[in-house]
């Protein structure tokens, strides 16, 4: 059986495209491959907000996989001081 043939698929959250890329209550675990960094904690289903059980179940399916709005979205403030 071909990979075409089988309808059960894998599918994970885009880090690019999830509300948690930029939010300071993420998950800011990364990974290096090459010379690429990749955020893989922002794909997870657990944060600051979002526990697990027994506190509650991680972060909605639709904040997710279909890039929804968070209501606990607070974005990161980065500190950019200007050297000189």
């Amino acid at each position: 059986m071909t990979i075409e043939n089988n309808e059960i698929r894998p599918q994970w959250p885009d880090p690019n495209k999830i509300m948690c890329k930029d939010c300071k209550f993420r998950d800011k675990t990364e990974i290096k491959v090459n010379d690429k960094i990749i955020k893989c904690g922002v794909t997870k289903d657990l944060c600051k907000i979002y526990l697990g059980p027994p506190h509650d179940n991680g972060k909605p399916h639709d904040v997710l996989f279909l890039n929804d709005y968070c209501e606990f979205y607070e974005e990161e403030k980065i500190n950019k001081t200007k050297i000189r």
